[in-house]
């Protein structure tokens, strides 16, 4: 990008002129750097500043090797992804390695200024272990704060199919915090699995779909918790193919767009495949001979399918209700539930109905449907269907 020289003007207009896009070829970075440094009257050093892995890791770390043994000082400044344990693997000395915390670049060039110029200063948060357990923490933040997001998009998804409150607080509590734990637990997971991958690049791979699988999983399994009588195992397998899928779009963009935006579509990518997933499994499951769903019917042309179970589908005018019904035509927050019972299925209305002014004169609170039964509550149908 410029002349090797010491002219602060040309060098910082170079610096404007940067742009990031592609990959990181850090052997074509080592010969140019090394070539230039051919001719060097003083003590040649090579400060390298990186985000991330090399394209080829074994030859960048082979090129790494012989720069030092010619006599040139190399000292690396990690951030982003960088690994602690490959920076060091290519100096040689993990006191020639400094990871530069967000916010914080200029403590780490200082460090590598005086390691230069031979004034080795090398604090307890530069080590090698602070770089592992600091790296770990790192993604699995940000993997969380990812998770929350796909968490609560799939929770609003299945809110607005309902027709619900698109979200309450218990469900943004519930679904961000668990959302957060199985971001940190699948980002950890999946560090740990991707700090080889300097030796070894194909564990590069491995360590993302271990990542993102796991996430998925999780993510997926919670779900569970939000959409009526959806089978744990459904929502797990859900999860761990959205986790694939996700997981393959991360590595796709990251080679065209970078780190950050790569997890944004794996994110994003991971939320609608799980998404399509507990929504194919609805459908497998609602096509399954001897199993029960409810339709609801909004209107002539809208219906949503629900399964039955044995967790109760709620109906009232509650936010939490599975099936809303509207508080100005008089229904009460908790009005009845259908739920199956010994392969029976029962619709139960509240006890308290006895002592509403609209629904006290009802007699019988408990009733047993068949198949195709129908109920209306306002302007709502609900129907009862067995697959046979």
């Amino acid at each position: 990008m410029a002349d090797f020289t010491r002219n602060e003007t040309e060098l910082q207009q170079a610096i404007a002129r940067l742009s990031a896009r592609g990959g990181t070829n850090l052997s074509e970075g080592f010969n140019l750097a090394t070539s230039v440094l051919q001719n060097s009257d003083r003590t040649p050093n090579i400060l390298l500043f990186t985000d991330g892995v090399p394209n080829n890791p074994p030859m960048a770390a082979s090129i790494a090797q012989q720069i030092r043994a010619s006599g040139i000082n190399l000292v690396a400044v990690g951030t982003g992804d960088a690994q602690i344990n490959y920076l060091t693997a290519l100096t040689g000395d993990p006191d020639l390695v400094f990871y530069a915390n967000f916010g914080d670049l200029d403590r780490a060039f200082r460090g590598a200024e005086k390691a230069i110029y031979g004034q080795q200063l090398v604090e307890s948060d530069e080590s090698g272990n602070y770089g592992f357990f600091f790296g770990v923490f790192r993604i699995g933040v940000w993997t969380g704060f990812l998770a929350i997001g796909t968490s609560l998009a799939l929770i609003i998804g299945q809110n607005y199919t309902l027709r619900r409150r698109l979200l309450s607080f218990q469900e943004g509590s519930w679904g961000g915090g668990g959302g957060l734990v199985a971001g940190f637990v699948g980002g950890a997971v999946g560090q740990v699995v991707f700090l080889p991958s300097g030796y070894l690049p194909v564990l590069s791979v491995v360590a993302r779909l271990t990542g993102w699988t796991v996430l998925g999983t999780l993510v997926g399994g919670g779900m569970s918790l939000f959409v009526p009588n959806l089978p744990r195992k459904n929502a797990l397998i859900a999860g761990s193919v959205g986790g694939v899928f996700g997981s393959l779009s991360f590595l796709v963009f990251e080679s065209v767009t970078g780190v950050i935006l790569a997890r944004l579509a794996g994110a994003t990518i991971l939320g609608f495949c799980i998404g399509l997933a507990i929504a194919l499994s609805e459908q497998f499951y609602s096509s399954l001979s001897g199993s029960v769903v409810l339709l609801v019917h909004w209107n002539n042309q809208e219906c949503t399918m629900v399964a039955l179970g044995e967790k109760p589908i709620e109906i009232g005018s509650s936010r939490n209700a599975h099936v809303y019904l509207s508080k100005d035509a008089g229904f009460p927050a908790e009005f009845a539930k259908i739920f199956l019972e010994n392969g029976k299925i029962i619709l139960e209305f509240d006890s308290a109905l006895s002592q509403h002014p609209k629904f006290g004169k009802m007699k019988r609170f408990r009733q047993e449907l068949n198949d195709g039964d129908r109920r209306q509550f306002g302007d709502i149908i609900l129907e009862v269907q067995e697959r046979l």
